[in-house]
This record gives structure tokens, sequence and C-alpha cells, in this order.
């Protein structure tokens, strides 16, 4: 009877770990990284460049970039949310950024 009980709760135990283990694996997996954050913001700096008089055009175009890195606006929202907290993490984001932009301005205007 008690070792029963002992293999129930073994059981239960490791089907916690393997539960935890997978809701962190997606937890971790749907967080916005640095990076995909900068080319997800360039993209939309180079799309309301390009259609920013043309509001339905411009959130045409912002629903594909977010389709195309896989991306939710919430993610965004909650990405800038928490960068707000770290000034410092922001000052990094916004030089990679700019990097960025002047990188793809240089692209553009080359023959």
């Amino acid at each position: 009877m008690i070792k029963n009980k002992l293999i129930i709760a073994i059981s239960a135990a490791l089907f916690l770990i393997i539960l935890f283990i997978i809701f962190d694996s997606l937890k971790t997996s749907s967080e916005l990284s640095e990076e995909k954050f900068v080319e997800v913001y360039v993209q939309f700096s180079i799309a309301s460049e390009m259609h920013g008089a043309e509001q339905d055009k411009l959130e045409q175009e912002r629903r594909k970039i977010l389709e195309k890195y896989n991306v939710t606006q919430e993610e965004i929202d909650l990405f800038i949310k928490e960068y707000n907290k770290n000034p410092e993490k922001w000052a990094r984001v916004w030089e990679r950024i700019v990097h960025r932009l002047e990188d793809e301005k240089e692209r553009t205007n080359s023959p």
C-alpha cells in the first residue's frame, strides 16, 4: 500500500516537472529578442516612410511585417514596457535601430 502511494507521488511529481519544463520552454520561445525587435522596428519605420499618408496601406504593411517576423503587437508592447524600466537597455536598442536604419539608407542609396 505504501509502495503504491510512493509510486503515485513520484509519478505526480515527474508529471508536474514535465509540465513546468514545457510551459517554461513555451514562455521562453515567445519572448521577443532585442534583435527581432530591432528588425521589426526598422521595417515599421521604412513602411511608415513609404506609406505614412496612407493609413490603410501602412496598417496592412505593419500586419505583413508582424506576420513575416512571427511577432504579435502584444509582444511588441510587452517588449517596450519591459525596456522602459531599463534605460541602459533602451539606449542599446536605439543605437542598434539607428545603425540599422543608416545601413538601410546607404544600401538603398548606393548604385
